[in-house]
């Protein structure tokens, strides 16, 4: 391999060396995102309601573990697949809150609390 490294142009070389360095910051630059795409998650429920919480990133972990309250358990059961109410991104990940409840009233307040929690 070596051999072939030496034959090659400088120009070519030099173009291989940006590429990588250039690959090399898109994926720092873009971490939080990536870890949001294929990074853990976690989801939690509230009993006696279709509320889920589903953290993905990073930090999920460490989201799911702060939330500590009366009714929260972590869920580990099919994907959730209630209508999505919000999203929001807290601690570097994305947190989205889905209801199927008539009138969504335990989807809204974790909502409330993820937007006090994201800033907005």
């Amino acid at each position: 391999m070596t051999g072939i490294l030496r034959r090659l142009p400088p120009a070519v070389l030099g173009f291989a060396g940006t590429a990588l360095v250039l690959a090399g910051v898109a994926v720092v630059l873009n971490w939080q995102a990536i870890g949001r795409s294929i990074g853990p998650s976690c989801t939690l429920g509230v009993t006696g309601t279709a509320a889920k919480l589903t953290v993905n990133g990073w930090g999920a972990s460490g989201v799911c573990d702060s939330v500590s309250a009366a009714g929260i358990y972590h869920y580990s059961g099919p994907v959730p697949n209630e209508p999505v109410i919000c999203q929001y991104t807290v601690q570097g990940a994305r947190a989205t809150v889905r209801d199927a409840g008539v009138l969504k009233l335990v989807g809204n307040l974790l909502c409330h609390d993820l937007a006090q929690q994201a800033g907005h």
